[in-house]
């Protein structure tokens, strides 16, 4: 089936068929949420992507920051080239600089306005058989401590730390998060519907506490997106 190797958005398509991390809704909805300016209201300008899989998140935040100059890192050579592919492919490609390289072994000068990251969510949980998807999900290379630790050194004072987590390690991301001098400063909990607790966090951490705001999205009512959804997704959806 065509169309599960490949997603169009309005400003740029996704390939999808050579990585184990597929498009889906909470990613979209996580790079419409990214954002523009750092806790201290100033813009954004350099913005580094750890783990970039397709390219999506990337590709939304060059979409959603005309200004910014994006770092997107990856570990696995599929998912490098597919991304490559896909930012090559796009008319954001000025603004992405796609990396193979290891987090672990990641070092540039550089300090950054803002880190995001969709990262591996089972890195603890039983190994799977499937190699790729292996090290997409469960990344021997990559922890929760290594990206906040390492994160220290690559962002700017004001900076934001931005991760997609399953809501089952909220408490254990936090808690590793706060190991490390990083403090949450908003919490968006996404559920799928309003009946159904959160199974996605949303969470922007910063070197300190500038202001804890905590916010719900919901993104079906019924079998309707609803309409904080289609806002946020209006730009980058080619329908909702």
């Amino acid at each position: 089936n065509m169309a599960n190797n490949y997603f169009n958005f309005k400003q740029f398509q996704v390939k999808q068929d050579s990585t184990a991390m597929k498009v889906c809704t909470d990613s979209c909805l996580f790079g419409a949420l990214l954002p523009t300016s750092n806790f201290n209201l100033q813009p954004i300008i350099n913005a580094l992507d750890i783990g970039t899989g397709t390219g999506l998140l990337s590709l939304q935040y060059a979409q959603l920051n005309a200004s910014a100059n994006i770092t997107a890192i990856e570990i696995e050579e599929n998912a490098f080239l597919q991304a490559k592919e896909n930012i090559n492919a796009s008319k954001f490609k000025n603004q992405i600089e796609v990396i193979h390289i290891d987090f672990n072994s990641f070092t540039t000068p550089q300090k950054f306005d803002l880190i995001f990251s969709n990262p591996p969510f089972y890195f603890n949980d039983l190994q799977s058989l499937n190699e790729q998807k292996n090290i997409a999900h469960h990344s021997t290379s990559f922890s929760y401590d290594l990206l906040f630790e390492k994160a220290n050194n690559l962002i700017n004072e004001h900076g934001v730390l931005a991760v997609l987590i399953p809501t089952s390690k909220l408490e254990i991301i936090v808690n590793t998060a706060n190991k490390y001098n990083w403090m949450m400063n908003q919490n968006i909990n996404i559920h799928q519907n309003e009946k159904l607790k959160p199974f996605r966090n949303i969470i922007f951490f910063g070197k300190k506490l500038h202001q804890l705001s905590t916010k719900t999205i919901i993104i079906k009512s019924k079998e309707n997106y609803t309409p904080e959804f289609i806002k946020l997704l209006q730009p980058f959806y080619l329908k909702l």
